[in-house]
Formats: structure tokens, C-alpha cells, sequence
């Protein structure tokens, strides 16, 4: 009974619009169209938990990652002990911002710059490079 009700406002509220039907990404529009599908959102698909935080300026203990080009990292894929941190340096003429898959979104890591990410929790983290996602990507995991 809800869905007939839901069809019946979106056509009416279409109608009321001055359209003969409803628009949408599939199908026609027009007084002898085939209606639409309506698209109604989901429930928000929740971002995993951090995986860690990103800490702008600082350099851990543990492995670096370095941006040694417009394109290129030194040494993408490091394994670490929970707790531990690694060190994005940019040492490149370009900018570049690390994004993981199931953790922190870094900020943008400008030329000559650096920062430390620490991990908590166990687990395998991807990343790419926002900027450059094709050439810049690797893998950080975490024991």
C-alpha cells in the first residue's frame, strides 16, 4: 500500500509540475512515456573506522614513504606492528595527498613536506595518491 501511495505522490507532484512525466536517469519523458522508476536513497553507507590518524609535520620512528617524483613513491608497501606509524615525505616537484581505503583521508602533502600516519589497529590499508591515482598507490599492513 506505501509503494502505490509513493507512486501516486511522485505522479502527482509531476503532474503538478507541468510535466506529463517523471525524469530521471532511464527511460522518456512525455504525455505517452513510460514513467520512471523512482529513486529513493538508501540507508548512508558508513566509512569503516579510521584506521589511524594523520599527523601533518611530523615523522615517525618507523618506515618512509617518499614521493620521489610527479609520479612515483619509494618503497609503496610497508608492514608495521599495531601502533606503529609511517612517514609520507614529498620530496617531488608536485603535490600529493594520501587517501586510504578503511582509514584516514590526509590532507594535501605540499613539496618538501611531510607527515606521519599511526595505525592502531591491525589490518591491510591500501591507499592511493588523490592526485595522482593511476601511478601512486601501495599498501600498509598493519600486524
Amino acid at each position: 500500500m506505501l509503494g502505490g501511495l509513493t507512486a501516486a505522490i511522485v505522479l502527482g507532484v509531476a503532474a503538478a509540475c507541468g510535466g506529463g512525466g517523471a525524469t530521471g536517469t532511464t527511460g522518456t519523458t512525455g504525455t505517452n512515456a513510460t514513467p520512471l522508476a523512482v529513486l529513493t536513497p538508501g540507508p548512508a553507507t558508513p566509512k569503516p573506522a579510521s584506521a589511524g590518524t594523520c599527523s601533518p609535520g611530523a615523522a615517525a620512528s618507523g618506515p618512509v614513504v617518499t614521493a620521489t617524483g610527479a609520479h612515483s613513491l619509494d618503497q609503496p608497501d610497508q608492514t608495521i606492528q599495531a601502533g606503529g606509524s609511517v612517514t609520507w615525505t614529498n620530496t617531488s616537484s608536485a603535490n600529493h595527498q594520501i587517501v586510504f581505503s578503511g582509514g584516514p583521508d590526509c590532507e594535501v602533502l605540499l613539496i618538501n613536506k611531510s607527515y606521519a600516519v599511526t595505525f592502531p589497529t591491525a589490518g591491510t590499508y591500501s591507499y592511493i595518491c588523490k592526485i595522482h591515482p593511476t601511478y601512486m598507490k601501495g599498501t600498509i599492513t598493519v600486524q
